[in-house]
């Protein structure tokens, strides 16, 4: 599947950018508060804007890390282009605010104001008001009804009709709230029309749109979009002389009689905010097409791939059934958003053969199905709140303040559920509060960092969390349960609703108690927690494994090998041989074997032969585990299956896409059994198991793909990922460099590879080059062309 390494783009984007980051701090000694503050007054007291932005530029790419901030720079960018009469530009930073950084609500808010005024009919915040209702007569009389009753001056337009529990239910949009307050009256007067509800603008129609395109911009490539891999056989083509509304479309024709390698345009989003449903719509035209699909591919915030899913089929069914033959038709479909999400992926993709043209692609947040969107809402109106006092104490609770603004706003407040979340913080005493004609949201912010809490907002309505207190509860809750006690399971469930990074961050504390069931408690939630990276407090737990504390260091070592930690192999091994304790032994022995380094398959055979039963019992088992790393192969080639490995291996792609690792590894593993030298079926298993943090497995398996195919260039990236994880950069270029040579200068993931480490390299002409490669396949990407400038600025 050479057409992998586009889409693998995204996977391992967010490290890098993160060690330009660190490079970045290195280089300026001033924070990026101190930086701002000079922007600021470049601004503000001096007017000099340009000098403001190129600052502000400084304090987003130094802060990148630090949302609050990075928030401000970018919203403040916007407000120097709005001073300079650059609506476009300004319009692009506000968009920018809204859809990277959700969680900073005032400054969301205030970003979302100036949009409204800038462009309120284009942006992803819908502007109209969606009245539900119904009627007691039949539809048509009911629609001829509202007709006539229709108020004089207010402007509405259709919105749809569905039916809910037998009924059908019409919706009718408005562009005012004045204009939703006469709607609803007299929907309410009437005998024969029902009122249900009102979804506010932040949810029109149930929906948010993210994009739409015509594919009427660009220059080599429509402007957001990116071609896949080269495929033999297959012809990528931006058709300038047929579209279903303008001129242009996207085509896929294939000519090859397979269905692997696929063939795919894709497009790259950033995930904001709650939806938890993603609806792709696209207008599509069909000659001789045996199957086509629309696509959605998850990712979470490392850039690792959480699920895939078609959105819409197009092709024959089932085997024997002729292609598919059709004009323009309009084609949609909805799918669920994994709660992980970062980033989205729209694909255009087809397998088999035949000729395929899409255009009109609309990607959009389903949002009706989540009642707090109209709490969301309700929290950035405009509310006017004013408390002197408590009704006891001469200063204001900060409960009572937050319980005073969510009634302003007319949200649902949960004391209970706060009080058992925030602990004792929420308690704190404030000065009292007089917010006039603030957005609830801000007076919220304004509160609650002062304390170090934040809010949540469900389905019930707002309440108080704090990430420490409730991560502090569940580990002192774990430290005096037995291990069967099914207060661990609460426990545990009560970090998932939290944010990963945040509960690792505050484990590391824990991991410091002086306590010995505190602290092994700490490792017990990184044990058994599920976190896609621990790496905050790898270094901690690897000394633990030194700890004097024989059930400190079993635990220590099963925590490093349940994630994959490579770095501990050695400490593992030692451990597993000369450590005193039979518990931290078999611990260790086990350990290992979570850990796939094959390497340790010398230790464990002599662990087999430990005095004690269960460090035998776990080394046994450990290899067990080892000797399904490396699938053993058919031992005459010439008898493979090469069918029933095909088939295999396309099992294995799926079970891939839908994050079913384990099961994928094990179908490709069966595929390769089969037929030895299925290329298709090596590279496949090479992403199973890097993806599950199998490194060592992994190389071993791109490497007998590239032997078979040296232009594979989906795994010459796996291996230089690989390599640079292993902190071998020169290793790393030399994979990439054959990469981006095999796919013709093409493969995006690798050519990212090669300009962050050349950057962090220092040796930026080197940069510039792979920089400008880059840009050819993506000409609109944003870090490319930011990397590129900075490269050359270097150089200067």
């Amino acid at each position: 599947m050479k057409g992998k390494d586009t889409m693998k783009a995204a996977i391992w984007m967010l490290a890098f950018l993160m060690g330009c980051v660190a490079l970045s701090h290195a280089a300026n000694s001033k924070s990026p508060a101190v930086l701002f503050q000079e922007a600021l007054y470049q601004e503000e007291t001096e007017g000099d804007l340009d000098k403001a932005m190129d600052l502000y530029k400084q304090v987003i790419e130094q802060a990148a890390d630090v949302e609050r901030v990075a928030a401000r720079a970018v919203y403040q960018l916007g407000l120097c282009h709005l001073k300079k009469g650059e609506k476009e530009q300004a319009a692009t930073y506000f968009r920018q605010v809204v859809r990277q950084y959700p969680k900073q609500a005032a400054v969301n808010s205030k970003a979302q104001k100036q949009l409204n005024k800038i462009a309120p009919a284009n942006d992803i915040i819908s502007q109209s008001y969606v009245i539900h209702y119904k009627t007691i007569n039949s539809s048509e009389e009911g629609l001829k009804l509202f007709n006539q009753k229709h108020p004089k001056g207010v402007r509405t337009h259709h919105a749809n009709r569905y039916r809910k529990n037998g009924e059908q239910i019409n919706s009718i949009c408005t562009d005012t709230q004045e204009g939703t307050d006469k709607i609803v009256e007299m929907l309410r007067q009437h005998p024969q029309l029902e009122f249900i509800k009102v979804v506010p603008p932040v949810s029109q129609a149930g929906k948010q749109v993210i994009f739409t395109d015509g594919f009427e911009k660009g220059d080599n490539t429509p402007d957001g979009w990116v071609k896949g891999q080269s495929v033999d056989g297959v012809h990528y083509i931006w058709d300038r002389k047929n579209g279903s509304d303008g001129n242009s479309s996207l085509c896929l024709k294939k000519t090859a009689q397979t269905y692997f390698p696929i063939a795919q345009w894709t497009r790259k989003v950033a995930h904001t905010g709650n939806a938890k449903k993603l609806s792709v719509s696209a207008k599509v035209r069909a000659r001789g097409a045996y199957k086509a699909v629309i696509d959605a591919l998850f990712l979470d915030g490392s850039g690792q791939w959480i699920k895939h899913e078609w959105v819409y089929y197009i092709g024959a069914r089932e085997k024997g059934d002729p292609p598919t033959n059709h004009n323009w038709l309009n084609c949609s479909g909805s799918v669920e958003i994994p709660d992980s999400t970062k980033t989205i992926v729209i694909g255009l993709q087809m397998y088999g053969p035949g000729t395929v043209w899409f255009d009109e692609v609309e990607a959009a947040y389903i949002t009706d199905n989540r009642d707090n969107t109209e709490f969301a809402y309700k929290l950035n109106q405009t509310v006017s709140v004013n408390i002197s006092h408590s009704p006891n104490n001469s200063k204001l609770s900060v409960q009572y303040a937050v319980m005073a603004i969510a009634k302003a706003a007319g949200v649902p407040y949960q004391w209970e559920k706060s009080q058992k979340l925030a602990g004792t913080k929420a308690r704190q005493y404030i000065q009292p509060v007089n917010f006039e004609n603030t957005p609830a949201t801000e007076a919220l912010i304004e509160i609650l960092e002062a304390v170090g809490l934040s809010y949540s907002v469900d389905e019930a309505g707002i309440f108080l969390s704090d990430t420490a207190a409730i991560v502090e509860k569940a580990v002192l809750t774990i430290s005096t349960c037995a291990e069967t006690d099914p207060r661990i399971k609460t426990a545990m469930e009560s970090l998932k609703k939290l944010d990963e990074t945040a509960v690792v961050n505050e484990i590391v504390k824990h991991l410091d108690s002086d306590e010995n069931t505190v602290r092994r408690s700490a490792i017990y939630v990184l044990w058994q927690g599920g976190f896609s990276t621990i790496d905050p407090t790898v270094k901690k737990l690897e000394a633990l494994c030194s700890h004097s504390e024989d059930l400190t260091r079993g635990m220590a070592a099963l925590a490093l090998g349940q994630n994959k930690v490579s770095s501990s192999f050695d400490s593992l091994r030692k451990m597993t041989q000369d450590d005193a304790s039979s518990y931290a032994r078999r611990c260790a022995a086990y350990g290992l074997g979570l850990l796939g380094n094959p390497k340790a398959k010398p230790v464990l055979e002599k662990a087999v032969n430990d005095p004690d039963k269960l460090v035998r019992s776990n080394a046994n088992a450990a290899l067990k585990m080892l000797e399904l790393e490396t699938p053993p192969v058919a031992e005459n080639p010439a008898k493979a299956d090469e069918m029933k490995a095909e088939s295999l291996a396309a099992e294995g792609w799926t079970l891939w896409r839908q994050r079913k690792l384990p099961e994928a590894e094990a179908k490709f593993k069966e595929a390769v059994r089969n037929n030895p030298v299925n290329e298709n079926a090596w590279q496949g298993l090479g992403w199973a198991q890097l993806n599950q943090g199998k490194k060592k497995n992994a190389e071993d398996s791109f490497k007998k793909c590239v032997k078979l195919n040296p232009k594979n260039s989906a795994a010459l990236n796996g291996l230089g990922w690989i390599a640079h994880g292993q902190s071998d950069k020169d290793t790393a270029i030399k994979w990439w460099e054959k990469a981006v040579k095999a796919s013709g200068g093409h493969a995006t993931a690798s050519l990212n590879g090669l300009t962050q480490t050349y950057m962090e390299m220092k040796e930026y002409d080197k940069a510039v080059k792979y920089y400008k490669m880059w840009l050819k396949v993506e000409p609109n990407n944003q870090d490319a062309k930011a990397g590129l400038k900075k490269a050359k600025a270097q150089m200067n």
